[in-house]
């Protein structure tokens, strides 16, 4: 199967192990095997914190079986092809878990079973596959359980598998489904904003099997695997699974590198890194537990909106209404302050932390070293003078820019731009930008504040429905008009956690592009010092050689995964 047709996260995954695998035959010529055992061992810890779930759910004999076979090349999986089939099952794949699950048909097996649903909740995509018949009742029934009673819509796509069983061109099909799909869903009073692809699984790999390349065009199984591309990139997925391998294997093959060279160069550059690496991951820790707690209360305080609808007339609600859209705004702001204060926090903590790595007896030792110009150290090993002098070059310069990006400094820059954004937001976030000579200038935190602000007012589905259908419930009390009120409820509680989760989203974004910019660049330029020390010795051109090609691949992959 031709790689550009596959999945990106599919085509990293095996790229990935390709360099681990690299690696792994490095540290073994250089008789490493203990690295290697410790490398495999952190690799699969990782692996299995990141691995990407992809859930196909839908109508009995849609083709879900199929899908997953072009998707992965192995036409010979056989999971969970019956109706009958009374659980999920999975198939792993370049890190990746698909998973099948029982197909639904009236009268045998009409909604997914408590089991099922657990499992759906894991995962990060939920495809709904469907075929020309597109929904019936039951059908219907079962995907709106899904969107909006367990509250997954979020994350589902719809595909509209086995379109060559039609006849007539694919884009007037594809247009008249589309508009039948959509007037469904208005019939039962429901917005249709979903992607939707329109695929021949069969063809594609009957396209791929045979090389016909006319047929591979015809399934259009290239848009969705573009599709489930664009999905992926848009949730952050690639950099969550794959920057922190790639940058363990850098930072330990690095290591070993100059230990070989200069072991009191590899022993200072190591504290140094590994400190920048800790920080990293404590702030990164308290941000996620911080906005999960942000996400979590914001839809609570939502759902207690939705609790309203048939209970209070439309006055009353629309002044919940405004006042929870009041809140989530105000909690925006809190939490962007709440951010911006944990990475100054931090700031200060490494700073200091920094400050007294120069006083620990083995930087005493390597300074002692540099200025005595000797040619050993305690250790009986030999050091080369230049590179201690380029090591404490390096470290004065990063203490230097650290020290200089306190809060206060930060606030003193600021003065004119805070007050013109007229709020304190705008100072954190600053400061926290600046941390180790990042430019987040003040007037992108106004914009990406006002993109935020604008996005965060939830609509009020629920509002159509209290002139027509409030006092009739009132009046009959019929069955009907429950589940109409359900329905209501079910809608406007999935626009909450639409919202917030999109807010969710572009804090995390403002975070990570934070992270990217300070401290990754300067673990870069840790890696980067080590390969200057270890290209410098022309003794050890074999093993420099090496080292560079591998850190050359570690560098492209992480431009790869943070492009």
């Amino acid at each position: 199967m031709k790689i550009e047709n596959k999945l990106k996260i599919a085509n990293l995954s095996k790229q990935l192990q390709e360099i681990v695998n690299k690696t792994y035959d490095f540290l073994k010529e250089i008789n490493r095997n203990d690295l290697v055992e410790s490398l495999k061992s952190d690799l699969e810890a990782l692996k299995k914190q990141e691995v990407l779930k992809v859930a196909f759910v839908g109508q009995y004999s849609s083709g879900k079986s199929t899908i997953i076979s072009a998707l992965t090349g192995n036409k010979d999986i056989a999971i969970g092809a019956n109706v009958t089939t009374d659980k999920a099952k999975g198939y792993e794949w370049n890190n990746i878990v698909l998973v099948d699950t029982p197909g639904i048909l009236a009268g045998v097996n009409e909604k997914h079973d408590e089991a099922t649903k657990e499992v759906l909740k894991s995962c990060d995509l939920i495809i709904y596959v469907l075929t020309s018949q597109l929904f019936d009742d039951v059908i219907f029934e079962n995907f709106i359980d899904l969107a909006y009673n367990q509250h997954f819509k979020d994350k589902m796509l719809i595909a509209i598998n086995k379109m060559s069983m039609e006849t007539g061109e694919y884009e007037a099909l594809r247009d008249n489904y589309l508009a039948s799909i959509k007037t469904i869903f208005k019939e039962r009073n429901y917005e249709f904003d979903y992607n939707v692809a329109f695929i021949d699984a069969q063809d594609y790999l009957d396209g791929e099997n045979e090389s016909e390349e006319e047929l591979v065009q015809l399934s259009h199984f290239n848009e969705f695997i573009s599709d489930l591309n664009n999905f992926v990139s848009d949730k952050g997925l690639i950099q969550k699974r794959f920057d922190t391998p790639i940058r363990t294997l850098q930072s330990n093959v690095s290591a070993i590198g100059l230990d070989v060279i200069d072991p009191n160069s590899a022993d200072v550059l190591k504290q140094y890194s590994n400190r920048l690496a800790k920080s990293k991951r404590e702030l990164s820790s308290a941000v996620t537990i911080s906005l999960n707690d942000f996400e979590s209360e914001i839809i609570s305080k939502g759902y207690e909106v939705a609790d309203c609808i048939g209970e209070i007339g439309q006055e009353e609600f629309e002044r919940k209404l405004d006042d929870f859209n009041r809140e989530l705004s105000n909690s925006i702001t809190h939490k962007q302050n709440e951010i911006g204060k944990l990475a100054d926090e931090e700031n200060q903590i490494i700073i200091q932390e920094i400050d007294g790595l120069n006083n620990k007896d083995s930087i005493k030792l390597f300074t002692q070293q540099a200025k005595i110009q000797g040619n050993n150290v305690g250790t009986g090993k030999s050091v080369n003078t230049e590179n201690v002098h380029k090591i404490l070059d390096f470290l004065s310069k990063q203490s230097n820019s650290i020290a200089q990006m306190t809060f206060k400094e930060g606030a003193n820059l600021l003065t004119k731009t805070t007050q013109a954004a007229g709020s304190q937001m705008h100072n954190i976030v600053y400061n926290a930008g600046k941390f180790f000579g990042h430019n987040f200038r003040p007037w992108e935190a106004v914009k990406t504040a006002g993109k935020i602000g604008k996005f965060a007012k939830v609509a009020g589905p629920a509002l159509a429905f209290f002139g027509v259908g409030l006092d009739i419930y009132q009046a009959k009390k019929e069955e009907k008009q429950r589940k109409l009120i359900q329905e209501e409820k079910n809608k406007f509680c999935q626009s909450v956690r639409s919202t917030v989760k999109n807010v969710r989203k572009q804090l995390d974004q403002e975070f990570s592009s934070y992270l990217r910019d300070s401290y990754d660049v300067k673990i870069q330029e840790v890696e980067d010092q080590k390969m200057q020390i270890i290209k410098s010795e022309e003794n050890n051109s074999k093993l420099s050689k090496h080292l560079d090609m591998l850190n050359s691949e570690y560098v492209n992959f992480i431009e790869i995964v943070n492009s």
